[in-house]
Protein backbone atom coordinates (compact mmCIF):
# COMPACT_ATOMS: atom_id res chain seq x y z
CA UNK A 1 0.00 0.00 0.00
CA UNK A 2 1.97 3.16 -0.95
CA UNK A 3 -0.89 6.39 -0.80
CA UNK A 4 -0.19 8.70 -3.51
CA UNK A 5 -2.48 12.03 -3.20
CA UNK A 6 -2.32 12.72 -6.57
CA UNK A 7 -4.52 9.67 -7.60
CA UNK A 8 -7.67 11.46 -5.86
CA UNK A 9 -6.70 14.67 -8.10
CA UNK A 10 -7.08 12.27 -10.96
CA UNK A 11 -10.46 10.83 -10.02
CA UNK A 12 -11.82 14.40 -10.00
CA UNK A 13 -10.38 15.08 -13.44
CA UNK A 14 -11.95 11.43 -14.34
CA UNK A 15 -15.40 12.91 -12.75
CA UNK A 16 -15.20 16.25 -14.68
CA UNK A 17 -14.43 14.24 -18.12
CA UNK A 18 -17.61 11.79 -17.51
CA UNK A 19 -19.89 14.65 -16.07
CA UNK A 20 -19.21 17.58 -17.97
CA UNK A 21 -19.37 19.17 -14.50
CA UNK A 22 -16.51 21.20 -12.52
CA UNK A 23 -15.92 19.19 -9.60
CA UNK A 24 -17.49 22.15 -7.56
CA UNK A 25 -20.58 22.25 -9.64
CA UNK A 26 -20.90 18.53 -9.25
CA UNK A 27 -20.22 18.32 -5.59
CA UNK A 28 -22.84 20.87 -4.77
CA UNK A 29 -25.31 19.52 -6.80
CA UNK A 30 -25.04 15.66 -5.67
CA UNK A 31 -23.98 16.79 -2.17
CA UNK A 32 -23.18 19.89 -0.92
CA UNK A 33 -26.64 21.32 -1.51
CA UNK A 34 -28.43 18.13 0.26
CA UNK A 35 -26.71 18.12 3.41
CA UNK A 36 -28.20 21.23 5.25
CA UNK A 37 -24.72 22.75 5.53
CA UNK A 38 -23.98 26.35 7.30
CA UNK A 39 -21.37 27.66 4.63
CA UNK A 40 -19.51 27.55 1.23
CA UNK A 41 -17.49 24.41 0.15
CA UNK A 42 -14.29 26.10 -1.45
CA UNK A 43 -11.52 24.42 -3.10
CA UNK A 44 -8.09 25.48 -3.09
CA UNK A 45 -6.95 25.67 -6.84
CA UNK A 46 -4.21 25.48 -8.82
CA UNK A 47 -2.50 28.12 -11.14
CA UNK A 48 -4.48 26.87 -13.87
CA UNK A 49 -8.01 27.26 -11.63
CA UNK A 50 -8.78 23.82 -11.55
CA UNK A 51 -9.57 22.25 -7.62
CA UNK A 52 -7.48 20.78 -5.69
CA UNK A 53 -9.05 17.54 -5.31
CA UNK A 54 -6.01 15.74 -3.59
CA UNK A 55 -6.36 18.02 0.24
CA UNK A 56 -8.13 21.39 -1.51
CA UNK A 57 -11.45 21.40 0.27
CA UNK A 58 -11.98 24.06 2.75
CA UNK A 59 -15.31 23.82 5.10
CA UNK A 60 -16.23 24.81 8.57
CA UNK A 61 -15.65 22.17 11.36
CA UNK A 62 -19.63 21.87 11.41
CA UNK A 63 -20.31 20.81 7.98
CA UNK A 64 -17.19 18.04 8.18
CA UNK A 65 -18.90 16.39 11.14
CA UNK A 66 -22.00 16.44 8.94
CA UNK A 67 -20.45 14.72 6.07
CA UNK A 68 -18.77 12.11 8.55
CA UNK A 69 -22.44 11.98 10.42
CA UNK A 70 -23.36 10.68 6.64
CA UNK A 71 -21.45 8.28 6.16
CA UNK A 72 -22.16 7.11 10.07
CA UNK A 73 -25.81 7.08 8.92
CA UNK A 74 -25.08 4.82 5.99
CA UNK A 75 -25.39 7.39 3.37
CA UNK A 76 -29.20 8.22 4.55
CA UNK A 77 -30.38 11.92 5.61
CA UNK A 78 -33.66 12.82 6.44
CA UNK A 79 -34.66 9.86 4.69
CA UNK A 80 -32.93 10.11 1.53
CA UNK A 81 -30.31 7.62 0.28
CA UNK A 82 -27.77 10.52 -1.06
CA UNK A 83 -24.52 8.39 -0.88
CA UNK A 84 -25.63 4.57 -1.92
CA UNK A 85 -25.09 1.97 0.80
CA UNK A 86 -23.27 -0.47 -1.70
CA UNK A 87 -20.72 2.71 -1.85
CA UNK A 88 -20.49 2.90 2.00
CA UNK A 89 -19.84 -0.89 2.78
CA UNK A 90 -17.43 -1.32 0.22
CA UNK A 91 -15.24 1.95 0.92
CA UNK A 92 -14.86 0.60 4.66
CA UNK A 93 -14.53 -2.96 4.15
CA UNK A 94 -12.24 -3.65 1.57
CA UNK A 95 -10.28 -6.87 1.95
CA UNK A 96 -7.16 -7.02 -0.05
CA UNK A 97 -4.46 -7.76 2.53
CA UNK A 98 -1.92 -4.71 1.15
CA UNK A 99 -4.86 -2.39 2.33
CA UNK A 100 -5.58 -4.03 6.06
CA UNK A 101 -4.37 -2.39 9.27
CA UNK A 102 -1.58 -4.27 10.75
CA UNK A 103 0.80 -3.91 13.47
CA UNK A 104 4.35 -4.53 12.06
CA UNK A 105 7.49 -6.06 13.26
CA UNK A 106 9.36 -2.89 14.69
CA UNK A 107 5.75 -2.54 16.60
CA UNK A 108 4.61 -0.04 14.44
CA UNK A 109 1.17 0.55 12.87
CA UNK A 110 -0.30 1.02 9.42
CA UNK A 111 -3.42 1.48 9.35
CA UNK A 112 -5.80 0.12 7.05
CA UNK A 113 -7.37 1.91 3.24
CA UNK A 114 -11.05 2.19 1.85
CA UNK A 115 -11.98 4.64 -0.73
CA UNK A 116 -10.72 7.77 0.97
CA UNK A 117 -11.24 6.08 4.65
CA UNK A 118 -8.17 5.21 6.67
CA UNK A 119 -9.49 2.28 8.74
CA UNK A 120 -7.57 2.17 12.25
CA UNK A 121 -5.90 -0.78 13.67
CA UNK A 122 -8.47 -3.10 15.88
CA UNK A 123 -11.09 -0.84 14.26
CA UNK A 124 -14.64 -1.56 15.87
CA UNK A 125 -17.09 -0.02 13.49
CA UNK A 126 -14.58 3.00 13.16
CA UNK A 127 -12.80 4.62 10.23
CA UNK A 128 -11.24 8.24 9.35
CA UNK A 129 -11.22 11.01 7.14
CA UNK A 130 -7.30 12.55 7.67
CA UNK A 131 -6.12 15.46 6.43
CA UNK A 132 -2.41 16.37 5.59
CA UNK A 133 -1.96 19.51 8.61
CA UNK A 134 -3.82 16.97 11.12
CA UNK A 135 -7.16 17.91 10.16
CA UNK A 136 -9.38 14.46 10.80
CA UNK A 137 -13.51 13.25 10.65
CA UNK A 138 -13.64 10.34 12.95
CA UNK A 139 -16.59 8.09 13.05
CA UNK A 140 -17.52 5.16 15.49
CA UNK A 141 -20.89 3.73 14.43
CA UNK A 142 -21.13 1.29 17.32
CA UNK A 143 -21.06 4.40 19.74
CA UNK A 144 -23.05 6.86 17.09
CA UNK A 145 -20.32 9.64 17.36
CA UNK A 146 -18.39 11.46 14.75
CA UNK A 147 -15.64 13.59 16.05
CA UNK A 148 -14.13 16.31 13.72
CA UNK A 149 -10.26 17.91 14.35
CA UNK A 150 -9.22 21.02 12.32
CA UNK A 151 -5.67 21.67 12.54
CA UNK A 152 -2.79 23.48 10.60
CA UNK A 153 0.26 21.55 11.76
CA UNK A 154 2.92 21.77 8.83
CA UNK A 155 5.07 19.55 10.69
CA UNK A 156 1.93 16.82 10.53
CA UNK A 157 3.23 14.19 8.25
CA UNK A 158 6.84 14.40 9.68
CA UNK A 159 5.44 12.88 12.56
CA UNK A 160 3.92 9.69 10.49
CA UNK A 161 1.81 7.55 11.78
CA UNK A 162 2.78 8.29 15.65
CA UNK A 163 0.44 11.00 15.62
CA UNK A 164 -2.63 9.08 13.87
CA UNK A 165 -2.28 6.75 16.10
CA UNK A 166 -2.24 9.13 19.40
CA UNK A 167 -5.20 10.79 17.66
CA UNK A 168 -7.23 7.69 17.31
CA UNK A 169 -6.38 7.14 20.79
CA UNK A 170 -7.80 10.40 21.93
CA UNK A 171 -10.98 10.16 19.43
CA UNK A 172 -11.85 6.83 21.22
CA UNK A 173 -11.49 7.47 24.92
CA UNK A 174 -13.86 10.65 24.07
CA UNK A 175 -16.40 8.32 22.38
CA UNK A 176 -16.62 6.30 25.08
CA UNK A 177 -17.01 8.82 27.71
CA UNK A 178 -19.79 9.80 25.46
CA UNK A 179 -21.53 6.64 26.08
Amino acid sequence: MHYVSIDTHVVGMVLRAATGKRIEQYFADKLWSKLGTESEAIYITDSTGEPMVLGGLNIITRDYARMGKLYRDNGVLNGEQLVPLSWIEDSLNNNEPHLKAERRADNSVKFGYGYQWWIPLDADQEFLAIGIYGQYIYVNKKLDVVIVKNSADTKFMANGYESKVIAVEAFRAIAKSLN
